[in-house]
């Protein structure tokens, strides 16, 4: 399981963006994490920066996967279904949902959930 955000184990700083020039802002170690913008993650993509989308659909799931993000921040009442199509697809990119405690992480777990990203990232 992937755990994003967590301090207590050195995880890579998320920074958002929602402009391409604010990559410049970023470090090469990085994750840039946007809201779904197929133009922006096409340029994140051609430009190898490891990225998380924030999606609100499993159209939006299907095209950052797609587009080749990384990561894909989806909420909780499509995460099984998320989770289901990337296994059946065989994804690339990791589903990840948002947790608030360390608690919620096992409930993830059990569900076979790819990773999460602690609310504080």
């Amino acid at each position: 399981m992937i755990i994003l955000g967590d301090d207590s184990i050195g995880c890579k700083q998320i920074m958002t963006i929602e402009r391409f020039s604010q990559v410049d802002n970023t470090s090469p170690d990085d994750i840039v994490k946007l809201n779904f913008d197929i133009e922006l993650l096409e340029k994140l993509s051609t430009n190898d920066i490891e990225c998380l989308v924030v999606a609100n659909s499993i159209y939006e799931v299907v095209y950052a996967n797609t587009l080749k993000a990384d990561y894909i921040l989806v909420p909780e009442n499509i995460t099984t279904q998320a989770q289901n199509i990337a296994d059946n697809y065989m994804f690339d990119s990791k589903i990840i949902v948002s947790i608030s405690n360390k608690k919620q992480l096992e409930v993830y777990a059990i569900e076979g959930i790819d990773g999460v990203v602690f609310e504080t990232s």
